[in-house]
């Protein structure tokens, strides 16, 4: 009740009270957060959030919902405020109210003040003791979210040097990996953590071990378990460089926090290691499961290395990146017309692999399946069947496909057909298929068997494709066998009149 009795006086002052300009589209909305339903207080706030930079003038109304009686009201704020700062809006005018929700006794609400405070930039430095009380009191993940904040601050989180370098020992990884990070981001002030970060060198968590050297290496580069020694023993020759790429190498599959150290490496020269440790960088992104649109511009310049191999391992990683990251699509896009051939074939695979299904998606791939390379027309196929196997343009190239001259592009199609055969096409297509059986590479036979194998899941008779098998082979002659071969080795009713037919055989 005294809740209730506050949040209303709060109203009537703020009723009294001056208020910024707003544009039209966030009036509405800032107008609701004074009504006296708490869903529509919610909603109103979501919708500020979602204005950005059009609701600057709301930040202040917002900070006051933050005291709202109701949860769903101070947690809907949390998260608009974090919105704007996000859309460029300064939020120095309300960090205080955004500190002071770090102690809200429900946990989204201190999630989404942190969030806020993360976006906010270096109007957060006034809410660095707060965070630092967050890192040792609350839940892993927001602490972990409370010492990612810190980190961001820069030279001005070394307020909380105390609490980040406890942090180090938390009992989960996550939390030591980014207290690890956050060291490293406050650089030199932070030199007292250079024996709490060697330790963590050694972690079992493979991010953690990462980030404590890369915080070594910030906090003092000659550290012998710091990332410097290594870069230093790169420029040299002999074992000890060799010893030195072949760590460095490994460190690049450590999870997510290999992204940062990939890119910094790519970012470097290496006189006489060059090829060997980008390829090791562009590979460990590739392998890192981690977030890679930090990576996207260095990996772009990488495709105009003259080593084709390193093009082709940045295309397939830049078509990983490309399934969140915008800005990678283009540059998968156009390595479709790399003078490389295996370049090309990565760049056709690679857009299979982004989801991507725009016209010039498929007019590229089209145009890839004309490629005097057979391993780029297979790659090309493959992707439009990935892409949209229903599209009746990619059926037309299927069949196409199928008697084409390279044995890697007919069992594509084959392989391709498995996924999209449909009951209408049976006879037709089962006479292609079944001439694919019979053909002189193992791997078109095997597919063609299991395209087969889906027609008659699809309701062909057997014993039909079975005769019809023998108008296509000699009776009696090794095609035959080699075709009945290929359909028995699957299972179901294909196959095993496959096996039976094997077994009369002379």
């Amino acid at each position: 009740m005294r809740a209730t009795l506050l949040w209303m006086l709060t109203l009537g002052l703020m009723a009294c009270s001056p208020k910024p300009a707003l544009p039209p589209a966030a009036q509405g909305p800032a107008r609701d957060l004074d009504s006296p339903d708490p869903a529509a207080r919610a909603a109103a706030a979501r919708a500020l959030g979602r204005l950005g930079a059009r609701a600057q003038g709301a930040a202040p109304a917002l900070a006051d919902a933050l005291e709202d009686p109701e949860q769903a009201v101070r947690v809907a704020a949390a998260e608009a405020l974090a919105a704007l700062a996000d859309a460029g809006v300064d939020l120095h005018g309300v960090v205080g109210a955004l500190t002071d929700a770090l102690e809200d006794e429900a946990a989204p609400v201190r999630v989404g003040a942190v969030q806020a405070l993360r976006a906010a930039g270096s109007a957060a430095e006034a809410a660095a003791e707060a965070l630092a009380v967050t890192v040792q009191a609350d839940a892993p993940a927001l602490k972990a979210a409370a010492l990612d904040t810190l980190g961001r601050l820069g030279r001005a989180g070394a307020a909380a040097l105390p609490a980040m370098q406890a942090a180090l020992a938390d009992p989960t990884g996550a939390v030591r990996a980014a207290a690890a990070r956050a060291l490293g981001r406050v650089g030199p002030a932070a030199a007292q953590a250079v024996h709490a970060l060697a330790r963590r060198v050694t972690d079992p968590d493979g991010a953690v071990r990462i980030w404590a050297r890369q915080a070594l290496a910030r906090l003092d580069p000659e550290h012998p378990q710091s990332l410097a020694p290594l870069v230093t023993l790169l420029q040299g020759e002999g074992l000890l460089a060799a010893h030195a790429a072949q760590q460095l190498g490994a460190l690049f599959g450590e999870g997510g926090a290999a992204v940062e150290l990939a890119v910094d490496v790519l970012g470097r020269a290496f006189p006489g290691r060059e090829d060997e440790l980008r390829f090791l960088a562009v590979r460990g992104l590739k392998l890192s499961g981690g977030d890679l649109t930090q990576a996207v511009p260095i990996l772009a310049r990488t495709l105009s290395d003259p080593d084709s191999l390193l093009r082709a391992a940045a295309v397939e990683t830049l078509g990983l990146a490309a399934r969140t990251v915008e800005a990678a699509r283009p540059h998968v896009l156009k390595a479709v017309e790399d003078a490389a051939p295996a370049v090309r074939a990565a760049a056709a695979a690679a857009l299979a692999a982004t989801g991507w299904t725009a016209p010039e998606v498929k007019a590229a791939l089209q145009r890839a399946l004309a490629d005097r390379i057979a391993g780029v027309r297979a790659a090309a196929l493959g992707a439009l069947v990935r892409l949209d196997p229903r599209d009746p343009d990619v059926r037309a190239a299927l069949r196409q496909a199928l008697g084409d001259q390279a044995a890697a592009v007919r069992a594509v199609a084959a392989q391709g057909w498995a996924a999209v055969m449909a009951r209408v096409d049976g006879e037709q297509l089962a006479e292609r298929l079944l001439t694919l059986l019979t053909d002189e590479d193992s791997a078109v036979r095997v597919a063609a068997a299991g395209a087969l194998q889906r027609a008659v899941a699809l309701g062909l008779d057997p014993a039909t494709l079975l005769a019809k098998l023998r108008q296509v082979a000699a009776a009696t002659g090794p095609a035959l066998r080699r075709a009945l071969e290929a359909l028995a080795q699957g299972d179901g009713a294909l196959a095993q009149a496959a096996r039976l037919a094997l077994a009369v055989l002379p």
